[in-house]
């Protein structure tokens, strides 16, 4: 298989992979975080460093089961929570 080939199989499983897992992961976050935007970067994100991994260190046998970033878990990156409780604004 020439380079071009090769390149041009992995590069349409990544996107598969992407397909297959990006909602189920983007509604996972949801559930957990409540905001939409913060679950859409954070697999896009993943998707970002997992293809990058991939590359130099070939595909997973289960690559929709990537390992659990710490990217949408940061607090750092989330405004605080709107409160809607006695005394809101």
């Amino acid at each position: 298989m020439t380079p071009i080939v090769a390149a041009r199989a992995e590069a349409a499983t990544v996107e598969r992979v992407f397909r297959e897992a990006y909602g189920r992961a983007v509604a996972t976050l949801i559930r957990l975080f409540g905001d939409i935007t913060l679950a859409e970067d954070a697999v896009q994100e993943a998707f970002v460093v997992a293809s990058d991994r991939w590359r130099k260190d070939g595909m997973p046998p289960n690559p929709g089961g990537m390992d659990r970033d710490d990217r949408a878990e940061s607090r750092d990156r989330r405004p605080p929570p709107l409160s809607s409780g006695p005394g809101a604004p």
